[in-house]
């Protein structure tokens, strides 16, 4: 069995890391991705390995580069043991396009800060200024010299009156 998976020219995808399958053999073409940043994935190939009727393969892959926002549209070619090739490049259009080619579709980041962090944020603030009010008060009447609780605390036996 083999399956390749070919990634868009334009944007192209400047790095991709496929996840390792056990019994399946995976190269990049033409090069790029881990090591070769300056030249573009152009697809990735997983050969050799095996699935059996009526289950499925994932064949997962971390991505680097992504457009900002937009679809990246990939096609596959799925080549089964007897030679049978299918082409997943159609493009998706409403109704049942016979073969479909993956899509995915790149969402606009969104900065958010939530209530819940400010509110972490000044409450952990808060507690950091107590911590150190509370450590400074127990140096100041710890240190040497200083008057300390403790001295005042002589037994009655040994003070003496005239």
């Amino acid at each position: 069995m083999r399956l390749e998976v070919v990634f868009p020219d334009r944007p192209a995808v400047g790095s991709a890391v496929p996840e390792n399958l056990p019994g399946w053999k995976i190269s990049m073409r033409p090069g790029g991705g881990d090591g070769m940043a300056e030249k573009p994935v152009t697809s990735i190939v997983w050969e050799g390995g095996t699935v059996p009727a009526g289950t499925f393969q994932e064949f997962p892959v971390r991505i680097g580069d992504l457009p900002a926002a937009g679809t990246l549209t990939f096609q596959a070619l799925q080549t089964y043991s007897d030679g049978q090739v299918v082409r997943w490049a159609d493009p998706a259009q409403p109704g049942r396009p016979e073969d479909p080619a993956p899509a995915v579709t790149v969402a606009p980041a969104v900065a958010e800060v939530s209530d819940v962090d400010v509110l972490g944020r000044v409450l952990g603030g808060g507690a950091l200024v107590v911590a150190v009010v509370a450590a400074g008060f127990t140096w100041l009447r710890r240190r040497p010299g200083g008057r300390s609780e403790a001295a005042d605390e002589t037994p009655e036996r040994e003070k003496v009156r005239l």
